[in-house]
């Protein structure tokens, strides 16, 4: 990053006081002059009374000019549209922002005051989250969030003013209203704010809840997800009231509008039953700020947000458990492979490995772990976490499990130059490859329909063909809730659909809840390996992904939901010749599932049988 500007010198922090920089935004009656701000040093052990802003910095390639001790200071443009949003028009507003109170060129700064930034939104009076400019839509949000008060009569109103007697031309300015609040609902919940790793923490760590703004515009997030669950039920009556929006005969232009009205109405239904990802992150919230002390889980939590230096991956969320950086320090001199390592060793002693292999997948690709990547290969990828991957299969059957596993502990060893994992797991088997998954949804429908039909012995597991059928396809789909919801003859009927007449699938026959599920399913299948199980007496078959090989030998730990797999790494130690694994990935294997502990397989009770045994993974 550029240094804010050539001219403007920051005076040295003392970090044994704890001391940081906070800014003064001066007042600005007419709300167009130039910003200005002035920078004070304090000492968060004095208790300072200030503001703090959470916000996304935007692009630092192009800048824009404030002053701040009435030098110039370049800062970026989000800011410095958060900045003119935020100062008053009568009198200074005390506020720590990021960007301006840290002096980001200076590493050694950087090193001892982000430690402090957990500290400093929990001492903060309040929290800003600025999420961005305003634009009209967003404005009729606001309004309606305003006329909601603590009920849905204030929107309600808007709904029943399209069913009283007024004209057309009335009814579709309500209408059209609505909608624009619809689409600036939509805006606000897709802001670039929600999808930050920084703003996690920030939006965590206050006492208080953050104050959101769009623009200058203050709302709570409980306020905007509540209107958020509402948006369907008030569409509900434009669907039935069309009718009285109808366009005139032969009025083309009056055609068109309308078209394009009932083209929004369409839209907006569509895009409401999609995943909300600020509904998501507000229910992430209201579940941490009741309990979270595993980094695992903040990790898994925060998977999906963006940072632009990988080390942020974790720095930014070191305030969220305590004990991280006071063991590992912040020092961005590492690498991101040396600080995920750390973390890894941070979670081995303090939360339990084994837990965190569930939730990650491990490298994949040409610098994964079997290819070298410079890491253990039980250095999970934090970047792909096992739930947004859709790989976080059925639960297994919980008398494999032994969370307590106490004569059986998770430890490390070390060889020259090599952290050696010593794990404790029972054998599965090893992999016969049967086939890869292929990229089309179509084509993995008739590799599913093809495996129906082989003979049930193709499998082993020592089932009856009565139920291979079910087995093999909710084997295949287990990742979803679909076994619960359908059944198993509208699922194959589906896939004969879709694998023989894939073009005749119509917009009404995609909108059905078992074709949009089926289609999901079958998306995320791709790319990954179908397996048979070897060296187990039953058999059996299983899902891995695509880097499983022939011969992979299968493990489970008595604290993991699904097996992994490894391959000899060709490493030996001379001292005692014991071979030693590289871990290749998660796997899925039929038979050994909770929901299916009512009809036992052979294989659920050899593994029950098999004795744990010590793994030295590298």
């Amino acid at each position: 990053m550029d240094h804010p500007s050539d001219s403007f010198s920051y005076s040295p922090l003392n970090p044994e006081a704890a001391e940081i920089r906070l800014l003064t935004i001066l007042p600005d009656k007419n709300g167009k002059d130039p910003v200005r701000c002035t920078l004070q040093t304090v000492s968060l052990n004095n208790s300072p009374q200030f503001e703090a802003l959470s916000y996304v910095w935007g692009t630092v390639v192009e800048k824009v000019q404030i002053l701040v001790d009435d030098i110039p200071f370049q800062v970026t443009t989000n800011l410095k549209a958060a900045l003119q949003c935020l100062r008053h028009s009568r009198k200074k507003r005390l506020i720590w922002i990021d960007f301006i109170c840290i002096d980001q060129n200076n590493v050694k700064e950087k090193n001892t005051q982000l430690p402090l930034m957990g500290r400093i939104y929990k001492d903060a009076t309040s929290v800003v989250a600025w999420l961005g400019p305003i634009n009209p839509n967003m404005e009729q949000t606001m309004s309606m969030i305003k006329r909601r008060e603590s009920s849905l009569a204030g929107i309600l109103q808007d709904v029943r003013q399209i069913t009283r007697p007024r004209s057309r031309k009335n009814r579709r300015d309500t209408m059209g209203s609505i909608l624009d609040a619809i689409q600036g609902f939509l805006d606000i919940v897709s802001a670039p704010y929600w999808g930050r790793i920084w703003t996690f923490q920030e939006y965590y760590l206050p006492e208080k809840l953050p104050v959101c703004m769009v623009g200058n515009i203050p709302f709570t997030l409980p306020a905007l997800v509540d209107l958020g669950r509402h948006f369907s039920e008030i569409l509900a009556p434009f669907v039935g009231n069309l009718d009285k929006v109808a366009p005139r005969v032969g009025d083309a232009a009056d055609i068109e509008y309308h078209q394009k009205l009932l083209s929004r109405v369409k839209e907006a239904r569509q895009r409401l039953a999609q995943s909300n990802p600020m509904q998501d992150f507000a229910h992430d919230i209201a579940a941490s700020r009741k309990s979270l002390s595993s980094f695992a889980d903040v990790l898994d939590l925060t998977v999906q947000r963006q940072c632009s230096n990988p080390l942020d991956r974790f720095y930014a969320l070191y305030s969220m458990v305590d004990g991280v950086q006071e063991k590992y320090p912040v020092d961005y001199e590492y690498t991101a492979d040396e600080v995920a390592l750390q973390i890894t060793l941070w979670i081995l002693v303090y939360e339990g490995l084994d837990f965190v292999f569930n939730m990650f997948h491990f490298y994949d690709g040409p610098h994964g772990n079997i290819l070298g990547n410079p890491s253990p290969s039980w250095v999970p990828n934090y970047r792909d976490s096992t739930s947004r991957s859709r790989f976080r299969y059925k639960d297994i059957d919980k008398s494999l499990q032994d969370w307590e596993q106490k004569d059986y502990m998770t430890n490390l060893s070390l060889l020259p130059g090599k952290y050696v994992l010593r794990f404790w797991a029972r054998r599965v088997g090893r992999t016969r490859i049967v086939y890869k998954f292929p990229e089309e949804t179509v084509e993995i429908a008739r590799r599913i329909l093809d495996a129906v039909k082989e003979p049930a012995s193709q499998w082993g597991n020592g089932v009856d063909e009565a139920n291979m059928t079910e087995r093999l396809v909710w084997g295949f789909l287990a990742r979803g809730e679909m076994q619960q919801e359908f059944a198993i003859n509208d699922v194959l009927n589906a896939l004969e659909q879709l694998a023989s007449s894939p073009d005749d699938f119509s917009e009404s026959t995609q909108s059905s809840k078992l074709v949009k599920q089926l289609l999901r399913n079958l998306a995320s299948l791709a790319g990954m390996t179908v397996f048979q199980l070897t060296d187990c007496p039953t058999g059996g078959f299983g899902i891995g992904i695509g880097h499983i090989q022939e011969g992979d030998l299968l493990i489970l730990s008595g604290k993991m939901m699904n097996p992994i797999a490894l391959r000899d790494s060709g490493f030996r130690n001379t001292d005692e010749g014991v071979v030693h694994y590289r871990m290749v990935g998660n796997v899925f294997v039929e038979g050994i599932a909770e929901d299916q502990k009512e009809h036992p397989t052979p294989l659920l009770a050899e593994i029950k049988g098999g004795k744990y045994e010590e793994f030295r993974i590298l």
